[in-house]
């Protein structure tokens, strides 16, 4: 994340689920199958220098699935 000050938690989790959509939608073959999660900084975390998002794809059906999802 480039903020230089915590956001706020509210504001981390939407930067945090727009950023993961975004590539997502760029990265992923045959979004419809999956789905995403992440991962984002709490205010405890920036505290210590945590910048970072992790943005996990899944199988929209739970269902296990071996190789990439990534295009």
């Amino acid at each position: 994340m480039p903020q230089s000050k915590y956001p706020g938690d509210q504001e981390t989790q939407e930067w945090a689920e727009n950023a993961c959509m975004d590539e997502f939608k760029k990265n992923v073959k045959n979004p419809d199958d999956f789905t995403f999660s992440y991962y984002f900084p709490t205010r405890e975390s920036w505290s210590e220098g945590d910048r970072e998002v992790l943005c996990v794809a899944a199988k929209e059906n739970g269902s296990d699935w071996t190789g990439s999802a990534v295009k």
